[in-house]
């Protein structure tokens, strides 16, 4: 996740790995505290008939307008991104 104004990313403070820790704005650095995963609520998959090939399953990429998403830490701990109170 990158802010394209300024060319930083989300970032776990301190690269802990526990529970309430900030996620701030960092100078990108590709640590683990700066890897996530876009996880929707709900899945969409498209089936695809290609010529030849049997029927295969595509699913789309990207964060995707009005979709409700979580973002998932690539820390060992896995954890959700989570805000409180009304700080956008």
């Amino acid at each position: 996740m990158i802010n394209t104004k300024n060319n930083k990313v989300l970032d776990v403070s301190g690269g802990s790995d526990r529970n309430g820790q900030n996620v701030i704005l960092w100078k990108k650095h590709n640590g683990a505290n700066q890897k996530w995963v876009i996880i929707y609520l709900d899945t969409i998959k498209k089936t695809v008939a290609v010529k030849g090939v049997k029927t295969r399953t595509i699913r789309r990429r990207g964060i995707i307008a009005n979709r409700p998403f979580n973002l998932v830490s690539k820390m060992p701990g896995n954890r959700l991104l989570t805000l409180n109170g009304n700080n956008l």
